[in-house]
């Protein structure tokens, strides 16, 4: 990266200062899922950080990962005040969504999904005990989770079909911990982030 004389986790504060000041509560923690938090408030980027990324285009491979996990560790504490036990079900989903995101195999949107894994972890969980969704079924949500993971029916890989079936695997044990109205809040937001 060429004149790179800002550090990169100097970008990644002033991006998750700006999330706090305009998408967080004390209550509820964040009211946007990472990915479009950080989307939202780079429109509030400084000139000099605009110039940065202009110059270097791929700077957010850099940047993602360190917004991310500022996220993850600020939406978790207000998690685990709202649900409880939430170890188990917390590294399934993580897990989970790891699995789904090598079954997607490589490039930049799957950098871009794995780097936000724990943070989506966080959101999913936030939306656990403050938003409800339509009922689906399993049998609906792996069909659907299948063709949001695999390009015009790519399943033949072998070890990308490994993949996904430990994902789904993960997600099911994720949630037996979870009642029906969260299961298909959960199934919601693991659809959204595939999308």
């Amino acid at each position: 990266m060429k004149n790179l004389n800002v550090p990169l986790s100097e970008i990644a504060s002033a991006r998750i200062n700006q999330a706090l000041r305009r998408y967080w509560n004390d209550q509820d923690g964040f009211s946007l899922p990472p990915m479009k938090a950080e989307e939202a408030v780079s429109e509030y980027d400084t000139e000099r950080i605009k110039k940065l990324d202009e110059e270097n285009p791929t700077i957010w491979k850099s940047i993602d990962p360190i917004f991310a996990d500022r996220y993850r560790h600020l939406q978790a504490p207000v998690n685990d005040k709202h649900l409880k036990n939430l170890r188990a079900t917390r590294a399934l989903i993580t897990e989970g969504i790891n699995d789904a995101v090598d079954a997607r195999g490589g490039g930049s949107t799957s950098g871009m999904l794995r780097a936000f894994g724990g943070a989506e972890t966080e959101w999913i969980l936030r939306q656990l005990y403050s938003s409800s969704a339509l009922s689906i079924s399993k049998t609906q949500f792996t069909s659907k989770l299948r063709s949001n993971i695999f390009y015009q029916d790519s399943t033949g890989d072998p070890e990308a079909q490994r993949s996904f079936e430990r994902a789904i695997d993960k997600f099911r044990q994720a949630e037996a911990t979870m009642s029906d109205a969260q299961q298909a809040t959960f199934r919601r937001e693991i659809l959204a982030y595939f999308e």
